[in-house]
């Protein structure tokens, strides 16, 4: 039988999913963004930890995952800052850790 604090923690769980999914169909669907924007996107979608709530792949680390230049994903990581789909903070040791715009206005606006 389920503890009720294991329920609630589910619960919880399967919200950040379900967000982090419907993040996703809206990022794919912005016209202004490229293929090389939607590969970082999606990346860093893969990456995002349901306890930490954030990513912290390096620029290198993606640059080799989808065998793209590391200046293409500098820019696709600012144009996904500008655009409101991430929110890229410093982490320690010169880490960015990059956060799904989720519950932000492009989240709420409907399909």
């Amino acid at each position: 039988m389920e503890r009720p604090e294991d329920a609630a923690a589910l619960e919880e769980n399967n919200g950040f999913h379900f967000a982090r999914h419907r993040w996703l169909a809206k990022v794919a669907r912005d016209p202004e963004l490229a293929g090389a924007d939607l590969k970082v996107a999606v990346l860093i979608w893969e990456h995002t930890n349901a306890d930490w709530g954030y990513a912290w792949p390096s620029l290198t680390y993606i640059a080799k995952q989808l065998s793209l230049d590391r200046s293409t994903v500098v820019r696709s990581v600012k144009k996904l800052v500008k655009r409101g789909w991430i929110v890229r903070r410093r982490g320690q040791f010169r880490s960015n850790h990059y956060y799904l715009a989720i519950g932000s206005k492009l989240m709420d606006e409907s399909d």
